[in-house]
């Protein structure tokens, strides 16, 4: 019986050529789409699963309300969706004491870089400053030397491999001497202690290369508003994550330091900082700031992956059902000679099987052609995992699902023929609940296809607004030239200011260049240490601390992003004198320190509008002239006062996603690592002037540029990709939906042959015949627009209240209508042949039809 079984199946397949490509192709695209989008998924939901004691590692980040506005509400513990993940330093050795029984290990990382000198050869290194405790929490792979032991001691560094080969090529780097240079301009000789190999999975962790963290060097260790390090905690095995949480606040209350965050008297430090403890495989797709993966990104493309199978499976079912009449006959004989039902619903779900297999390997000669471009499209280093435990009995599992799901509907239908119906000579037994059920399987279709279309051109309408939307500063025609804190012994050091200042001078003076500029960041840059939030409180004035963000910059800043002055001036006199909430701003030949007595009279600032409205000026240039106190906070400690000179217009610098905050911005060129380049004409020739320069100024040290208006882009790029997405598997769903379409047209028409040529004889024209069966076929698909519209406006209405500029909802309606038009057009060009091939057809051919 099986024989029989397998014979027929064979048979139907090469008999029906066209019923089976089209199945297969649809199968085989829909499970090419399913595995794709399952390798990105499998990927993302991955991270830092693999430590050995992954269920016990904890990284902590921290949630601070600095304006008094009240921390915003985590509903998920270990999962909150604000705040950074990154602490104050202060923190770890506070947490060892507080949460001594239930903390066993406890380590930080502080990722910075450093120039490194091997055997005269010079490179930029990534190093990741960190206590010891982390080669205990983590299991790193060591291949040569002691990893602890080069961790406790304050002269080792422990490379990871690749660093290894590259430093010191094919001879063993444990012993041998690195020299390094901080920006600082301090050196500092190191002995390789350890090389060790991060596991080949994805990980949250990025350490090239550590050295033992050294608490000295930094000024600002214990202030608990400078978040620097990520900290990560490894709990004692009977140690509760339910009872640390609930004992976070005491310990925040205990150890925290708020003064000068709007903390009035009754204001508990907890009311204003929260640590929030999440679990190591959390920490990438769960992450609090934009460094992680996204969930929400995650659950849409796990979605689609399935609406673009279950298209497919719904392709099966409408062919096969609509090719039934052809099998009526089959069926009723194999009843008349005493075939039951199950044998018969076996059958045929045997047949599905045998589609669903073929089209799985096919699918999965698609996926090895499409991956590379698919991982390149993502980011990703994808590949099927063949040698995986679970990979074969998940793919037969597939088969199964997709062979059962595509066909058990029409095995029912198939299986339900009645002989004596079916037997009578020039009569259908196709239902009109049949027909009904089809007709909504292709609006089906067609309603998923519509909303991922509209998701496509709303995603791409949002990212194109953002990006072209004035940010408030000119982008077009700067170069950004980074790591002025880099460079060699003595160009870089702090006490490099009139070094900088010829760099800055001889590059203002080439050829093409208007304007040059330095600051602490450049925009979009959401990290770093020049830029911190601190405490002012106008003198003379009622009312506590305002908490106004801080940017050191030079004399050519504003000029050079084109931030409009509305009251004052900016950085033109000489009298001007610089911060000292940034290290190593005083006197010209840059000795200074933070040690060294105030210069006579106070410091200038300049804000923007939006600090002058939260400081309490209804005017911008009533706050020209007045005082401000800062908190004795910053990196150097030191409380100054500042006298404003100029109010700037709001800008969008730190980052397109965010609307303007309040900022005060202070000089202080020593500080400063990006130095910015406005130029006319060609990009390249300004370039390689800037780098002539450069080399004579830093030597051998590699010069990094970047073009402004690329890296305002490029801030978008994860929506991009989501975007790309969408409309390669939205695509993907139109094509599947319309191979259904056209194996369905080519049966309904089939099957209406003698209906078109009686029609013809009664005077029928061509383009009636046509008309009718577009009509026909339109009326799903206008049906799927309806049921597609509000779907969409509900999703992307979400969607769009991550940012806080957004195009207007009401032009998701023409959107919309765009996307249904292409959804008709597309069906009506799928039908088209089949229907005018049929409309053209001659009568007597259509009438001697069977």
């Amino acid at each position: 019986m099986l024989r029989n079984y397998l014979r027929t199946a064979l048979r139907q397949l090469t008999n029906s050529k066209l019923f089976s490509a089209i199945n297969i192709t649809g199968l085989a695209v829909g499970l090419t789409a399913c595995i794709l989008i399952a390798l990105y998924v499998q990927d993302e939901t991955s991270y830092d699963e693999h430590w050995t004691k992954a269920d016990r590692i904890y990284r902590i980040n921290t949630r601070m309300d600095s304006t008094g506005a009240g921390l915003p509400p985590c509903t998920t513990p270990g999962r909150c969706q604000s705040g950074v993940e990154v602490t104050s330093m202060a923190l770890e050795p506070a947490l060892e004491q507080f949460f001594a029984d239930e903390i066993e290990h406890s380590a930080r990382v502080m990722p910075n870089q450093y120039e490194v000198v091997v055997d005269g050869e010079r490179f930029v290194e990534a190093v990741s400053e960190v206590d010891s405790d982390i080669a205990r929490i983590f299991d790193f792979e060591v291949l040569a030397g002691d990893l602890e032991d080069a961790l406790e001691d304050p002269r080792s560094v422990a490379l990871r491999h690749d660093v290894a080969e590259r430093l010191f090529g094919a001879r063993p780097p444990v012993g041998e001497t690195m020299t390094f240079l901080d920006q600082y301009g301090t050196t500092t000789d190191y002995r390789v202690g350890a090389v060790y190999r991060l596991p080949p999975a994805n990980t949250v962790l990025d350490l090239p290369a550590m050295v033992r963290i050294d608490m000295t060097k930094y000024r600002w260790a214990n202030n608990w508003r400078i978040l620097s390090a990520a900290t990560y905690v490894e709990l004692a095995p009977d140690a509760a994550i339910e009872d640390i949480r609930a004992r976070a606040a005491q310990f925040v209350d205990r150890y925290v330091d708020i003064s000068g965050m709007m903390a009035g008297p009754d204001v508990k430090p907890s009311d204003r900082v929260e640590l929030d403890f999440q679990q190591i495989a959390d920490a990438y797709l769960h992450s609090p700031g934009r460094g992680g993966g996204n969930p929400t990104v995650v659950y849409a493309f796990s979605a689609v992956a399935i609406l673009v199978l279950l298209i497919a499976c719904i392709n099966f079912t409408i062919l096969t059902t609509a090719k039934a009449t052809q099998r009526e006959k089959e069926v009723a004989t194999r009843k008349a000679l005493g075939a039951s039902r199950g044998q018969l619903i076996a059958q045929f779900l045997g047949e599905s099987f045998l589609f669903a297999s073929i089209a799985t390997l096919l699918s999965l000669a698609l996926v090895e052609l499409v991956l590379p471009y698919f991982a390149a499209l993502v980011g990703r280093d994808l590949e099927l995992p063949y040698d995986a435990p679970l990979a074969y009995p998940l793919l037969i599992g597939l088969v199964a699902l997709v062979g059962f799901a595509s066909g058990l509907y029409p095995a029912f239908v198939l299986s339900h023929f009645r002989p004596a119906g079916a037997l009578a000579a020039n009569r259908s037994t196709e239902t009109k609940g049949s027909m009904t059920v089809r007709g909504a399987l292709v609006i089906f279709q067609f309603g998923v296809s519509i909303a991922l279309m509209i998701a496509t051109i709303a995603v791409y309408t949002q990212v194109r607004y953002v990006v072209q939307r004035d940010p408030g500063f000119g982008r077009e025609n700067v170069l950004l030239v980074e790591g002025l804190l880099r460079v060699d012994n003595p160009l870089s050091s702090v006490s490099s200011n009139a070094r900088k200042e010829t760099l800055r001078r001889e590059i203002e003076n080439l050829p093409g260049v208007t304007s040059v500029g330095m600051s602490g960041h450049q925009p979009g840059q959401t990290t770093g240490l020049s830029t911190i939030v601190m405490g002012f409180t106008l003198l003379g004035g009622a009312g506590d601390a305002q908490q106004i963000a801080v940017l050191g910059t030079d004399s050519g800043f504003f000029e050079t992003y084109g931030i409009e002055v509305i009251a004052g001036r900016d950085w033109s006199d000489e009298r001007d004198r610089p911060s000292r909430i940034f290290p190593g701003a005083t006197d010209d030949d840059g000795g200074a320190s933070v040690d060294a007595p105030a210069p006579e009279g106070a410091a200038s600032v300049v804000i923007n509008a939006a600090a002058a409205r939260q400081l309490g000026f209804t005017d911008a240039s009533d706050a020209i002239g007045r005082q401000l106190r800062t908190s004795a906070s910053g990196y150097t400690g030191v409380a100054e006062t500042l006298t404003i000179i100029g109010v700037v217009a709001d800008t969008q610098f730190f980052s397109l996603r965010s609307p303007p905050r309040a900022e005060a911005y202070v000089l202080a060129p020593a500080f400063a690592d990006v130095l910015a380049v406005r130029f006319d004409g060609s990009p390249q020739a300004v370039l390689d002037r800037v780098a002539r320069v450069w080399a004579r100024w830093a030597g051998d040290e590699p010069l990094e540029t970047s073009f402004l208006e690329q890296n305002l882009i490029e801030e978008f790029a994860a929506e991009r990709m989501e975007g790309r997405l969408l409309t390669s598997f939205a695509l993907l769903a139109v094509v599947v939906a319309c191979l259904g379409l056209f194996g369905s047209a080519a049966f309904t028409v089939e099957r209406r042959t003698k209906e078109i040529g009686v029609r013809k004889v009664l005077g029928a024209e061509v383009p009636q015949i046509v008309g009718l069966f577009l009509w026909q076929f339109s009326r799903p698909v206008m049906i799927a627009n309806l049921l597609a519209w509000p779907l969409a406006l509900l999703v992307l209405s979400r969607w769009l209240e991550r940012f806080p500029y957004r195009i207007e909802t009401w032009t998701l309606v023409p959107i919309c209508l765009a996307a249904g038009l292409a959804a008709l057009a597309v069906a009506w060009l799928t039908v088209a042949g089949s229907t005018l091939r049929a409309a053209t057809t001659s009568p007597v051919r259509s009438l001697r039809y069977e």
